[in-house]
């Protein structure tokens, strides 16, 4: 199950029936919906926003994602796993996880929605290059580092690492 399932979730819940929900490609958030469609968008969006989200509202699509409070707290919620088996992810990971992990607000929300949307997708490829090049520029200005992205990342390995390989 993909970190970002449980927000997902939560969100098709509020917003009901018949409202297209999907990962933000362009990463500008955590899910594009078309929920400003809705006759009753009002209510969806207080539902939304009562629920620890913002929205940013693109006419009848909506963008939306976690609340800084509410991404405070879910980042403080989570905690360091094993390192992951893969060679490259391991290294990103140390990487991350190189000084000592900042304060949940502190940490950057972009490259931790890109980790949570690039792994939701399948993408770890690209989840390697684009964290590794922010990550290097991020320790080169001593800015403070993603922990939140490498615990992510552990937590998402240790569930494929428990799925039967194809050759058993």
């Amino acid at each position: 199950m993909s970190a970002l399932e449980p927000f997902r979730a939560e969100l098709r819940a509020l917003l009901g029936k018949g409202v297209l929900l999907r990962r933000d490609r362009a990463m500008r958030a955590l899910f594009v919906c078309d929920a400003g469609r809705l006759a009753d968008a009002g209510e969806a969006r207080r539902r939304i926003l009562a629920a620890g989200y913002v929205i940013c509202d693109e006419g009848a699509l909506w963008r939306i994602d976690l609340s800084p409070e509410r991404r405070a707290q879910w980042i403080g919620s989570l905690a360091p796993g094993p390192l992951p088996a893969d060679g490259a992810l391991r290294s990103l990971c140390r990487s991350i996880l190189s000084r000592q992990a900042p304060e949940p607000a502190e940490q950057p929300w972009s490259l931790i929605r890109a980790a949570l949307l690039y792994l939701d997708a399948g993408e770890r490829e690209r989840l390697i290059a684009e964290l590794s090049a922010q990550v290097a520029i991020l320790k080169r200005t001593h800015a403070p580092l993603p922990a939140a992205a490498a615990y992510i990342i552990e937590a998402t390995e240790v569930q494929y690492a428990d799925l039967p390989s194809c050759a058993q």
